[in-house]
């Protein structure tokens, strides 16, 4: 209904029914006229105004009446009590209270009472406000169509306050006016009520026609029988109550047939939304399967391309073959990344995502992600920093998987687009009303992102029918799925673009781990220790001496090996010298080595400074930088906590040549549980590389039979075998030993599932811990040092 129509049909329905109300009753009609004219009007009543009563109408057709309206009552209170519809609940409750107006205005039950004896009551016209009022609470709790509904709601509700100060006007009016009075409000509230209906009938909802047509009845009847309850009308009030009753009896019997259509329809779409909502969970569930079927499938073979191709980079090859493998090396990895992000997406899609909450260790996990680019700025000749606010805690609560997987996908990207230049990455701590923040803030150089990449980074849902939509090409699927994980963890995403690159920007909720241990030894080994640092990158240089600042040590810098070797002879004519000088390599002057041979073999430079090489190239020579007096090598991007560490002992002069290759396993045993000969070839390749001897089985029972018989301190335990699979081998391992009082060996699962469920499940059948496929050097060695 517009307002304006509504406004219009309200002021001409009020004005015709004045008229009405005026020729109705000869009182009215003598107050605005004269009373010459009221007497000839009443020529036209065949009623006196007195002796009313019930002896004129027929007892038992209103009795029926009566007692079908009654019936109807129950009929919706006990439908309501069996449904639960509340507009059942609202449709019998009008009716038990216009009835209730009609008992006490012209007591029914009596027979030989007049009718009209108890108008001059103050709450028997409320009744009937009250009847209205559950009629529009009928038209609000039908199950309409939400932008129909808004529509409708707001001119319902307000009109229902209407009613309700209308309702405490009357407790104040005399019998006349309230009379009057409620005869009004029945007039705006029959044009709410037909307008309601008709606006749905209009809409094509399904029950509206059956809803206006007892409407109609409902109201039509009652306006036309109401000036006739004054016994002042030119009919009878006798016939008055009768066709009050009948049309009540009528329109109830329509209404409630619209009701029950109108539930049938509600039913309906209550079963189609349920449907396609098990339709929708059970697509994404098979779906879940197949890609998790086909990724175990897919992973095994690339398993073998990967570790064949690491192991076969180990051995003597010319430029050409080392070009060729490091080409399928690195589409492999590709491959492998598009594979965990369409899991990644699915699982996303189906929630089946849960994040964990435990300790980790920001810094390092800082260093882990920008030391797997190294190599990249190397080649691209790219300057990777990273600022680490010293203020962040040292252990935080948290995903660190999920976060980890976060700042790769933002790094890989950054890289993509950045092929010289600066890529910066912080860390800090934000400080607001709430709880406080972890800030990070990517920055390079790189090509711009367009207006339109922006967006669909910054807002686009991916799922997994847009997998092969061409506007999520180009590097951008793994941003999608770190934007919607940073949203898991509670956190906020955007990004920034200018001439100059683009700033990837998220925050997540700041979690500290309460931690006993209190540094205030190592860090009062720095303070007010002088250092020197020699970085040509002007923000490089900037980034590492704000950070050895702000762990007290006195820091001076200088722009090239020159300007260094000229503040150190000065320096030490002054009888000064700086605990350690960090000599920041940068990609195209390589000058660390020289700097430190001459400074060497400069008697006036003979100090007990400790000399620690920032570089990013990954083939520094170890014996040329002993024999050049260098006692660190770290590798750029350097974290906080390592480069801290390394000077505090470089301050305590305890300085060690560092080894670029890690102790072998030579004394570890290790027995490899796998029935794929690709993969048994993979690992005992990566296994002998490491030094480390191993027996092969191909299945868990052999593998039991081996662990009786031999000590091995680590196993490899293929979850997915012929005989015996790998869960089942290690309930029964775990069994023997604690029957047996033995010590618990170290087994691993080996799985091309990477899926929670599947670790989980290795977990609760007593592996120690769970090594996906493609196997990756760096993670077998880690576990083989802790076997």
């Amino acid at each position: 209904m517009h307002p304006i129509r509504l406004t219009l049909t309200l002021i001409i329905s009020l004005l015709i029914g004045s008229l009405f109300l005026l020729f109705s009753i000869p009182r009215y009609y003598a107050q605005v006229f004269s009373l010459d004219a009221a007497a000839v009007l009443k020529i036209f009543s065949q009623y006196p105004v007195s002796e009313p009563g019930l002896n004129s109408t027929q007892p038992l057709l209103i009795g029926v009446l009566v007692g079908c309206s009654i019936s109807i009552v129950l009929y919706n209170l006990i439908r309501f009590l069996y449904t639960g519809y509340r507009s059942n609940l609202s449709f019998g409750l009008s009716l038990s209270f216009l009835l209730l107006f009609l008992f006490l205005s012209t007591e029914l039950l009596t027979a030989q009472t007049p009718f009209l004896l108890n108008l001059d009551s103050d709450f028997i016209y409320v009744s009937v406000i009250l009847s209205m009022l559950f009629l529009h609470s009928l038209c609000l709790s039908l199950n309409l169509p939400s932008t129909l509904f808004n529509k409708l709601s707001k001119q319902l509700i307000r009109h229902m306050g209407v009613l309700c100060l209308g309702g405490i006007a009357l407790l104040t009016l005399s019998t006349s006016y309230a009379h009057t009075l409620t005869y009004y409000l029945l007039i705006t509230s029959s044009v709410m009520l037909l307008g309601s209906s008709l606006r749905l009938w209009h809409s094509d909802y399904p029950p509206a026609r059956t809803l206006f047509i007892g409407f109609s009845t409902f109201c039509l009847p009652l306006l036309a029988a109401w000036p006739a309850l004054s016994n002042e009308s030119l009919f009878s009030a006798d016939n008055a109550v009768v066709l009050t009753l009948a049309s009540l009896v009528v329109s109830a019997i329509i209404i409630s047939i619209g009701l029950s259509e109108a539930h049938r329809q509600q039913i309906k779409k209550n079963t189609q939304v349920s449907n396609l909502h098990a339709a929708e969970q059970a697509e994404s569930r098979a779906k879940s399967e197949l890609l998790a079927k086909i990724s175990h499938e897919i992973r095994t073979p690339l398993s073998g391309v990967l570790g064949m191709t690491t192991l076969l980079l180990d051995t003597p090859l010319s430029s050409k073959q080392r070009d060729y493998a490091q080409t399928i090396q690195s589409s492999g990895n590709e491959l492998l990344s598009l594979i965990n992000e369409i899991l990644d997406i699915t699982r996303l899609e189906s929630k089946q995502i849960t994040l964990s909450h435990t300790p980790f260790n920001l810094a390092g996990l800082l260093q882990e992600c920008t030391q797997a680019f190294s190599n990249n700025a190397s080649e691209q000749g790219v300057e990777l920093t990273v600022f680490f606010q010293p203020q962040i805690p040292e252990i935080l609560l948290g995903d660190p998987v999920r976060l980890r997987q976060v700042l790769l996908s933002i790094l890989n990207n950054a890289f993509k687009r950045t092929a010289q230049g600066e890529i910066t990455l912080s860390a800090a701590v934000e400080q607001g009303a709430g709880q406080p923040q972890l800030l990070f803030n990517l920055q390079d150089t790189g090509t711009p992102l367009s207006d339109e990449e922006r967006h669909i980074l910054s807002s686009a849902q991916l799922h997994s029918k847009d997998l092969l939509s061409a506007s999520f090409i180009g590097g951008n699927l793994g941003i999608i799925i770190a934007r919607q994980l940073i949203s898991l963890m509670g956190g906020v995403f955007s990004i920034q673009s200018s001439a100059h690159g683009c700033s990837f920007i998220f925050s997540i909720p700041l979690q500290a781990q309460p931690s006993q241990a209190v540094h205030l030894e190592a860090d009062s080994i720095l303070r007010q220790k002088h250092i020197l640092l020699i970085d040509s990158h002007a923000l490089s240089q900037k980034v590492l001496a704000q950070q050895c600042s702000e762990w007290g040590l006195r820091v001076s810098t200088s722009t090239s090996a020159t300007d260094a070797v000229a503040l150190l002879r000065n320096k030490a004519l002054q009888g000064q010298h700086f605990a350690a000088i960090l000599i920041s390599e940068t990609i195209h002057k390589p000058s660390a080595i020289t700097f430190a041979v001459r400074i060497k073999a400069d008697p006036l430079l003979k100090a007990d400074a400790s000399l620690i090489m920032l570089t990013s190239s990954s083939n520094t020579d170890p014996i040329a930088t002993r024999n050049a007096g260098i006692s660190h090598v770290l590798m750029k991007p350097v974290s906080a906590s390592t480069l801290k560490a390394t000077l505090i002992n470089a301050v305590q002069n305890t300085s060690a040549s560092l080894s670029t290759r890690p102790a072998q396993a030579s004394a570890k045993h290790v027995l490899i549980a796998e029935d794929d000969a690709i993969s048994v070839k993979v690992i005992s390749g990566l296994l002998s590389k490491l030094g480390a001897r191993f027996d092969v089985v191909t299945n868990g029972q052999l593998a039991l039979d081996k662990l009786r018989k031999n000590h091995y301190d680590l196993v490899l335990m293929d979850c997915e075998m012929p005989v015996m699979d790998g869960f089942t081998a290690a309930q029964q391992q775990r069994a023997y030993e604690a029957a047996q009082g033995l010590p618990a060996v170290t087994i691993i699962a080996l799985s091309a599932h990477v899926l929670d469920e599947h670790q989980l499940r290795a977990k609760q059948s007593g592996m120690d811990g769970h090594l996906a496929k493609p196997i990756e050097l760096g993670k077998l060695q880690a576990i083989l040092e802790k076997s």
